[in-house]
């Protein structure tokens, strides 16, 4: 029998403040066993197209992704 490799989620997390060291630890911690984004978006600047299509978990306040760039 061969093995299956199991990809790990993506989280990406975007929010227009800073991301205090604290705050960044306490999503590390929380989500150990994903791979983590931590973006600062830039008002009237678009969030880069790639981050949305290799993320596969997206936490965001005002930034949302195209619909091509949200399918899989």
């Amino acid at each position: 029998m061969g093995s299956v490799e199991v990809s790990r989620e993506h989280l990406l997390v975007i929010f227009y403040q800073v991301f205090s060291p604290e705050v960044e630890g306490g999503v590390r911690e929380k989500f150990a066993d994903a791979e983590l984004t931590l973006y600062q978006s830039k008002s009237g600047e678009p969030v880069p197209r790639e981050l949305y299509r290799n993320a596969t978990i997206l936490v965001t306040f005002t930034d949302l992704p195209e619909l091509e760039d949200s399918l899989k």
